[in-house]
């Protein structure tokens, strides 16, 4: 099951919960229980830390 980003509208909390699609609309606030509760879009990463995936981008420097 995939992980969820939720801000609650009641309490303000934001909470992350492992939920299925399904059951989004019976999530409630971590802290106040309340079900008033917005599911929030965060970005993620996918592979290695930025350093080292940006390193040698494959471009020559130039030369000959």
């Amino acid at each position: 099951m995939p992980f969820y980003d939720f801000k609650c509208n009641n309490c303000g909390e934001k909470f992350t919960t492992r939920t299925s699609y399904s059951n989004i609309k019976e999530v409630a606030c971590s802290k106040c229980d309340s079900n008033d509760v917005k599911r929030q879009f965060s970005a993620f990463s996918v592979g290695g830390n930025s350093a080292s995936s940006n390193s040698g981008n494959g471009c020559s420097s130039g030369g000959g």
